[in-house]
């Protein structure tokens, strides 16, 4: 049986699909802009984490979870490592790299002043900061 939460994320997927594409940051973006909400972040549909018949591995998910609440007591939530990201013309970013953390992050409540560093490679937007 399938969470809520992620059940949520599968159906905010489906209302999207085929919607969102990916555009290109401009410089000054990609290099100013260091962090993101969780709800601006969607998941990859080509991502097996995507796909309700494989869905994410919730062991992953809860020591990621696990990990990130002990990092928030230990002011340490940066050092963890970053998602990669593209901007979408939908608004937002989609997740390239980093499904797990991402969910995980959403389930331990990571905050605004509780967030984690996701820099990006390639002509995609550094999604700086994961937090709600």
């Amino acid at each position: 049986m399938m969470p809520d939460d992620y059940r949520k994320i599968v159906d905010e997927m489906n209302a999207t699909l085929g919607l969102a594409k990916p555009i290109h940051a401009l410089l000054a973006e990609r290099m100013l802009v260091k962090k993101a909400r969780v709800d601006k972040l969607h998941p990859n549909p080509d991502d097996e984490f995507s796909d309700p018949a494989i869905g994410p591995n919730f062991e992953i998910v809860s020591a990621y979870s696990e990990d990130y609440r002990r990092r928030v007591q230990l002011e340490t939530l940066w050092e963890t490592e970053p998602l990669m990201v593209e901007k979408l013309n939908i608004g937002g970013y989609r997740i390239l790299n980093g499904h797990h953390r991402w969910y995980a992050a959403m389930r331990a409540n990571v905050s605004d002043k509780d967030t984690q560093h996701c820099p990006c490679g390639k002509d995609t937007l550094p999604s700086g900061n994961i937090g709600k």
